[in-house]
Order: structure tokens, then C-alpha cells, then sequence
């Protein structure tokens, strides 16, 4: 198995980015990369050890997502165009598929208890990017 820095130093995903929650202001996760490509998107975190717990995946062009072949637990949150949170799942475990909400046009995973740092998440609430320089 490879190592996270390992996972970073040879992954093609080049694009970070912070993850903030609008409503509380808190910052969720420093380092979340987007998977552009259907190949990227495809692997997502397969194949890596765990996330950071400031590490994520943004999936843009999505309805659902999965664990499979994954060896750890991830949060999950599904954002509409303007961020706006449409669903949202803690800890969602190996080997499992996710459908994305009606309206969902990206998903974000997490490392697990990621989402836990919002006190009272609901749905609705807004998310904003802010790309890392």
C-alpha cells in the first residue's frame, strides 16, 4: 500500500482547494483536491491508505459515488451549483454506493468525522470554495 504523500507525490489530481462552511465559518477541510477527468473520478481514493483529516475529493459531474475497494470510511456531502447542501452522509463505509440527491452536481469526500466539525449541519446550508494558491 502506498503512503498519503506517496498517494499525493504520483496522483494527477493537481487542483486544491479549502472547503469552507458558510454558515459557521469553519473551515472544513485545507487540502481538497478536484478529480477532473472521468479516469480520476473513476479511481477517486482507491487505493490510498486513509485521508488526513484535512484532506478531501471533490467529484464535480456526479449522481452517486462509491467505496468500493476502499479500506476506510469517508463523510460525504453533495453541493448544487451554488454549494448549497443537498445531502450529506458521516462515516459511510467500505464497499458501499452512494446516490446523490436530485439537484446534486458535485460530491465531496472527506476524511470520516470531517463533517462533525459543523455543530448543526442541515441540509441547505452553503459550502464555499477557496482555491488554495
Amino acid at each position: 500500500m502506498r503512503s498519503n504523500s506517496e498517494d499525493r507525490a504520483t496522483n494527477p489530481i493537481k487542483i486544491a482547494y479549502l472547503l469552507i462552511h458558510e454558515p459557521s465559518q469553519k473551515t472544513i477541510a485545507t487540502n481538497v483536491f478536484e478529480a477532473r477527468t472521468v479516469w480520476e473520478r473513476g479511481v477517486g481514493l482507491i487505493g490510498m491508505r486513509a485521508l488526513s483529516e484535512n484532506d478531501g475529493l471533490r467529484l464535480t459531474k456526479t449522481s452517486s459515488i462509491h467505496t468500493l475497494g476502499m479500506n476506510f470510511s469517508i463523510d460525504l456531502l453533495f453541493l448544487d451549483r451554488s454549494g448549497k447542501c443537498l445531502g450529506y452522509k458521516y462515516a459511510l463505509p467500505p464497499n458501499r454506493i452512494a446516490l446523490a440527491p436530485k439537484g446534486a452536481c458535485e460530491a465531496v469526500e472527506l476524511a470520516k468525522g470531517g463533517l462533525r466539525r459543523i455543530e448543526s449541519l442541515q441540509i441547505g446550508d452553503r459550502f464555499l470554495w477557496r482555491r488554495r494558491g
